[in-house]
């Protein structure tokens, strides 16, 4: 089995290429720790491949059939105010990942693997 993962960010529009980077963990109910999977504009989508037999590994995730998979990443790259309401202060980041955690949040996508 295999899964496709997007990251979409309106806030990577006009962020250069070598900037335009997302770090993702993906998990399973599984396997907590996962993988980690990097984005940016060229990588995106990328394809990761589900294993009951084996570790984690690369691009590949050990899942149980009846798991959640989920998809996080922490951005950074917030506008002053997001579609919620909050309020976020960039001023005191010194890099895009280089923030106190009041400076960004955490984004979650799950998929839900059918029996």
């Amino acid at each position: 089995e295999r899964i496709v993962i997007k990251v979409t960010d309106k806030d990577l529009k006009g962020t250069p290429k070598d900037k335009a980077t997302v770090k993702t963990r993906v998990y399973s109910d599984s396997d907590s720790a996962g993988i980690y999977v990097e984005f940016d504009k060229k990588l995106n989508p990328t394809v990761i491949y589900l294993t009951q037999d084996d570790e984690s590994n690369g691009r590949n995730l050990y899942a149980q059939p009846g798991d959640t998979i989920y998809a996080e990443y922490d951005d950074y790259l917030m506008p002053p105010v997001d579609s919620d309401g909050r309020e976020y202060s960039l001023g005191n980041c010194q890099s895009k990942t280089d923030c106190t955690p009041s400076d960004h949040k955490t984004i979650v996508a799950i998929a839900k693997i059918l029996q």
